[in-house]
């Protein structure tokens, strides 16, 4: 099984950290899709980059955007849970939970 990314969890825990301000569910919505929307500005920029690069390039683009593509992915990879995991812990085979695509 794994967990959430760091960068998953970060978002996570500053969307938790707003609903003590007793925000309208309006507000609340606005708020969530704006902080979702900024922590994921860097993916959508390298993803756009790549794209922008290869329609110039016949398909192809720059190794310097795939890399960049891939080093800014890396952030949003979960991670795996160590092996004396809570799940383990408590006996629940890490083959019944579902698997993250």
């Amino acid at each position: 099984m794994k967990r959430p990314s760091e960068k998953a969890l970060s978002l996570a825990e500053e969307i938790f950290d707003h609903v003590a301000y007793g925000l309208t569910r309006s507000d609340a919505l606005q708020e969530l899709a704006e902080m979702v929307d900024e922590s994921n500005g860097a993916l959508l920029e390298a993803v756009s980059a790549v794209l922008e690069d290869s329609h110039h390039n016949t398909g192809v683009p720059a190794a310097f955007h795939v890399s960049q593509l891939q080093r800014v992915f890396s952030d949003y990879q979960p991670t795996p849970w160590p092996p004396d995991s809570q799940g383990e812990l408590a006996g629940i085979s890490t083959l019944a939970q579902p698997r993250l695509l």
